[in-house]
């Protein structure tokens, strides 16, 4: 038996070393890789090219590790970042060289319309220098199709399509379901405006929510059709037939549906991609073919015209996803490397402002808090200014309320100033199908209760109170930090509400409309300076760690299963994990 064992141990032995040997020469191929693999030059041209792709979002994700070896370094961004979308227009507003821009939107999933908002008030500014603009897809959503708008000209594939739908608010409700399989859930909230908990004691969206929802999408939707018909040559009356009455409207050009879009001035033209871009362009640029006409992707032109940063710096830390303690996984942030972010800009003497840039429905509210202490120490050494993105609501509304000044977009979703709780229990589900009963003794009637047992009324009072006290906190903050009373917060504004960026600035939620460079353009005011540049403190993984991140991805890649959605919003918490269970979510 001893020999046994110890072979067991040679034999372990050997593995370990085989493996941290494969993952020390992984780490000296990849950094060989990057030492002697130079940028490949790029031909400079006239036209600037902003090849979006994926989802805009304000913060870039860590490419997997394996994916970037299995490409030979060559891997291409999952998703586009509104940073450098921003950075390249900067750039060729100014610069002559720039004849034209295109959006190519091809390949893109769609953007919040925050976003489109800071990128539509650039190309307008392009276009005033009396150069053109062109937007290029196969078929446009809403967000695309919005963004297009702001383009000199619309193309779209022959075969294509434009979607502009309105918005609209629906979910799963889980009520019937959940006692059916016998599952007791615990809701505790404050704020009959709260509705993340509605779908789990709910068969439907209550009267109270949808009166909310409505007030809030309608001011979107008022917003989306104004800057449509402002940047379309059609007026209100022919957007609102093609909204509520598509089928009559194509019907007047003997259904054809090709035909009323270039009619009405939908698009301006149709090619297919290749066509476009390899052959139609000096057509719709109104250029006799010209040599120099070359595409210069905004990507590669951003690092030919950045110059090495010296002096003047204002520093963005970006806040995006679910806010938790410490999970930084796709779709979460951790408070405590946002907070070590927070703590390197506060001691960084080359920093003289900072934006914090918040997109984020929110989280736990302990993690959220953690980040708003950290805010608000930042604000005592340095000016702190808070943008918000496409969503700055509940946890990050309660960051936000720790900034200087607030910056939102009109269509910024925000607000949501309430709290909940929720627990849920499997007891039922144990006995009526499995035959399990649980049955024990306590020394307290405290109770917490876990999927096999249910949570004791006393401690469901004593949540409800917890809760209904962090709720106080929440609106303690906000009237200290915006000079509003108590009261009127949670009359006229607090309970849960959600608000568009336009509403929110009547109703003292934020200080002015305008994206991020607004922001930066108010730091420098402040701090009396003519120009900065933006510094971008991302927290990024170690090498080892995106080495072992890889190999466990590529180890339980059998085992991914993909969870139904109303499922997978239970999973959240488990993720999020708030130490008092009390969430400040959207």
């Amino acid at each position: 038996m001893k020999d046994f064992f110890k072979k067991l141990f040679s034999f372990t032995n050997r593995v370990r070393v085989v493996i941290f040997n494969l993952i020390f020469w992984i780490i000296i191929g990849v950094g060989l890789y990057a030492l002697f693999s130079g940028s490949t030059p790029t031909e400079k041209g006239n036209i600037l090219d902003i090849d979006f792709y994926g989802y805009v979002v304000d913060s870039p994700e860590t490419e997997d590790l394996m994916t970037i070896l299995k490409a030979g370094g060559e891997v291409r961004a999952s998703s586009t970042i509104l940073r450098d979308v921003l950075r390249a227009l900067e750039l060729a507003i100014d610069d002559e060289k720039i004849k034209y821009i295109t959006l190519d939107l091809d390949s893109s999933d769609g953007m919040g319309y925050g976003a489109i908002e800071e990128i539509g008030s650039l190309i307008d500014k392009f276009k005033a220098t009396g150069r053109k603009v062109f937007a290029y897809s196969s078929f446009y959503n809403q967000s695309k199709y919005l963004l297009a708008s702001y383009a000199d000209s619309v193309i779209m594939d022959p075969m294509g399509d434009i979607s502009i739908d309105g918005i609209s608010v629906y979910r799963n409700y889980l009520k019937d379901a959940l006692d059916k399989l016998g599952v007791s859930v615990n809701v505790f909230r404050s704020g009959k405006y709260k509705s993340y908990v509605e779908p789990y004691i709910s068969n439907s969206m209550s009267k109270e929510v949808k009166e909310q929802n409505l007030l809030w999408i309608n001011s979107i939707w008022d917003d989306v059709k104004y800057r449509l018909v402002k940047n379309r040559p059609f007026d209100i009356g022919v957007l609102e037939e093609f909204t509520t009455n598509r089928v009559g409207l194509i019907n007047l050009y003997n259904n054809s549906y090709h035909r009323m879009i270039l009619d009405k001035g939908f698009v301006d033209g149709e090619s297919s991609f290749d066509e476009f871009f390899y052959d139609d362009f000096n057509l719709y640029s109104g250029d006799s073919y010209l040599e120099e006409n070359i595409f210069y992707n905004y990507l590669d032109y951003i690092r030919d015209n950045t110059p090495i940063l010296e002096g003047n710096n204002i520093g963005v830390i970006t806040i995006e996803g679910a806010i938790s303690e410490s999970d930084n996984s796709s779709g979460s942030v951790s408070a405590y490397e946002i907070v070590e972010l927070i703590n390197s800009a506060d001691f960084d003497d080359s920093l003289l402002g900072v934006i914090i840039r918040i997109n984020s429905g929110g989280g736990g509210v302990f993690a959220s808090e953690l980040i708003r202490r950290a805010v608000v120490t930042l604000a005592e050494t340095k000016p702190v200014v808070i943008s918000m993105g496409d969503v700055c609501a509940s946890g990050g509304y309660w960051i936000a309320s720790a900034g200087d000044y607030i910056f939102a977009d009109s269509s910024t979703i925000t607000g949501s100033i309430g709290v909940f709780g929720l627990t849920y229990s499997g007891e039922g589900l144990l006995n009526k199908y499995f035959d399990v009963h649980n049955d024990g003794v306590s020394t307290t009637p405290y109770f917490q209760g876990d999927l096999t047992k249910n949570m004791s009324p006393e401690m469901i009072n004593l949540n409800q109170v917890l809760v209904d006290d962090t709720y106080n906190e929440f609106v303690s903050l906000v009237a200290i930090s915006r000079g509003l009373k108590v009261e009127n917060i949670k009359a006229n504004i607090a309970g849960g509400r959600v608000w568009s960026g336009a509403q929110a600035k009547e109703l003292n939620l934020v200080d002015q409309l305008g994206g991020l460079l607004e922001a930066k353009k108010y730091l420098e005011n402040r701090i009396s300076i003519e120009d900065s540049n933006l510094v971008y403190l991302d927290s990024s993984a170690s090498m080892l760690d995106q080495v072992l991140t890889s190999l466990l991805k590529k180890a339980n890649v059998q085992f991914d299963i993909k969870i139904p959605n109303a499922i997978e919003s239970l999973t959240i918490f488990e993720r999020i994990n708030d130490p008092k269970n009390i969430y400040a979510m959207w």
